[in-house]
C-alpha cells in the first residue's frame, strides 16, 4: 500500500520480482495483477523503458540496468525505484 502514496497517480510503472525473498511460483505470478489493481489509476507496462518507476520485489536495482533518480524503501527488499528520464 505504501507504494500507492510514493507513486504518482498519473504514472507508469513495472514490476520486477527476484529471488532475493524466494517467492513461490504462485506468488512470483500473482503479485504482478495484484499491484496492477492496487496501484490504480497507475498504469503498469512490462517494458522498463516505457515505465516512469519500478517496484522492484526482492531485486537489487543495481540488476536492473536503468538509471534511478531516486530510490524509496517499501518494505525490507522491496522498492519503489523512480527512473532517470533521458
Amino acid at each position: 500500500m505504501r507504494a500507492a502514496q510514493v507513486i504518482p497517480g498519473g504514472a507508469t510503472y513495472s514490476v520486477v520480482v527476484g529471488d532475493q525473498l524466494h517467492p513461490t511460483y504462485a506468488q512470483r505470478a500473482a503479485i504482478p495483477d495484484l499491484l496492477r489493481y492496487w496501484l490504480l489509476p497507475r498504469r503498469r507496462v512490462d517494458a522498463l523503458d516505457r515505465a516512469e518507476w519500478v517496484i522492484t520485489y526482492g531485486q537489487a536495482t543495481e540488476a536492473l540496468n536503468v538509471r534511478a533518480s531516486r530510490e524509496i524503501s517499501l518494505a525490507p527488499k522491496i522498492n519503489a525505484v523512480e527512473l532517470e528520464r533521458r
